[in-house]
């Protein structure tokens, strides 16, 4: 295969991707003619850390969509741990540490259900989570009474807004860190390339011995 070849095969296999990165450059671009400090490292390490949180949600839904499926109950699941690890910090005066690993559980929960709804009743999974969004949703505000209940402790607060010289954000760093840990699970381990397999080819995948169902509820 010539080099004209290669090339076109490469901007087919990844277009989407392509296209998004052309969009972006085009609006950094028209934005840095807007406004004179967009482009300075002040801002943009600000609006960088401003979208950790999304960043960080963003590796779940990497996998998912390689897998070939959705979640849209990220958003609302995060609220529901935050909302319970406020209450409990807040409210029930429970430590920081316990607080936060019950906050995790209750993701792993929500998760739980969805893959299970997708693999055992068999809903679509835009349906299933849409529906799940709001159930979580409504939960956080029926615990909360729809007031913010988030304190966040001095220690999470020197992780998630803390800078390194009063200029470059910690979040950054604890991003960049998941970001390799998230890489080489998706590349190097067999669970990474399990969840290809299943994506490039459910049925195939299925026939080789991949226990499908069992591999989407781990990955929701």
């Amino acid at each position: 295969m010539n080099n004209k070849s290669q090339g076109l095969s490469f901007a087919y296999r990844y277009s989407s991707q392509i296209s998004t990165a052309i969009a972006l450059i085009i609006l950094c671009i028209v934005m840095s003619f807007l406004s004179d400090s967009f482009l300075s490292v002040g801002n943009l390490l600000t609006v960088t850390n401003q979208v950790v949180y999304i960043a960080l949600m963003a590796i779940g839904m990497t996998a998912l969509f390689m897998l070939g499926a959705i979640d849209l109950s990220v958003g609302s699941t995060l609220a529901l741990s935050a909302c319970i690890m406020g209450h409990m910090t807040n409210q029930m005066g429970v430590a920081t540490v316990p607080a936060v690993l019950v906050a995790l559980c209750v993701s792993v929960l929500c998760g739980l259900i969805n893959g299970l709804l997708v693999t055992k009743v068999m809903l679509p999974p835009f349906v299933a989570t849409l529906g799940t969004s709001y159930i979580y949703r409504g939960l956080a505000a029926i615990i909360t009474n729809a007031k913010n209940a988030l304190v966040m402790p001095d220690w999470l607060r020197w992780v998630a807004a803390g800078k390194i010289g009063n200029q470059f954000p910690r979040g950054i760093i604890v991003l960049v860190l998941f970001y390799i840990v998230a890489w080489f699970v998706l590349e190097k381990t067999p669970f990474g390339l399990k969840i290809k397999s299943i994506g490039g080819n459910e049925k195939a995948a299925r026939l080789s011995g991949i226990a499908i169902d069992k591999m989407k509820i781990k990955t929701y």
